[in-house]
């Protein structure tokens, strides 16, 4: 484990910004949050390594990753730094997805996110116990901030669950799935 965790600081890693963002809002004061993956135009599909980013990978204490491929390039540096202490949080897993997952952008999906807290919470808490009940604390704060958008969500199904949509991508099916559109593939013209 990293000098840092045993001085109460936990050093994290969101290797995308979207579970960085969530590393921050549950681990707050007691952790030192990087995400690798935030530019928003690099393309995370063909994202490549340097020294940096190993180097961030191998000293940290928590790592949560995509998994389905996403970011296959963050195994490979976790399992050349082992550290038997560290938490490594896999999105992909968490919510018993498999490798055959079509949609790697698993942050859309309504229900991903607040998995994503828990789990964080539960590591945390491993490796800071005397600050388990702040991060519990910090999970309902987290959740509760997610209420408008499930209301919304939940609104929007009940008014207009048959809607179709029309794709040129389908990075927001997790989203179109919890509101149940009719999802049409988009058409090239010439």
């Amino acid at each position: 484990m990293a000098a840092s965790a045993a001085a109460g600081v936990i050093n994290a890693i969101g290797v995308e910004n979207e579970y960085a963002d969530v590393i921050a809002q549950i681990g707050g004061k007691y952790v030192q949050v990087s995400a690798i993956e935030t530019d928003p135009n690099t393309d995370r599909h063909t994202f490549e390594v340097n020294p940096k980013v190993a180097a961030q990978i191998a000293s940290a204490d928590l790592i949560v990753k995509n998994g389905v491929g996403y970011d296959a390039w963050a195994d490979k540096i976790i399992a050349a730094a082992p550290d038997s202490k560290r938490k490594v949080i896999d999105a992909q897993h968490l919510l018993g997805l498999p490798d055959s997952t079509p949609n790697p952008h698993l942050w859309y999906d309504p229900k991903a996110m607040p998995a994503v807290a828990k789990a964080v919470a539960a590591d945390l808490s491993t490796l800071n116990p005397a600050q388990a009940a702040y991060f519990q604390a910090n999970v309902k704060k987290f959740d509760a901030s997610l209420k408008p958008w499930l209301t919304a969500i939940a609104s929007f199904k009940a008014h207009y669950s048959k809607t179709p949509v029309a794709l040129t991508e389908p990075v927001g099916n997790y989203m179109l799935e919890a509101v149940r559109t009719t999802q049409r593939a988009g058409r090239r013209t010439k």
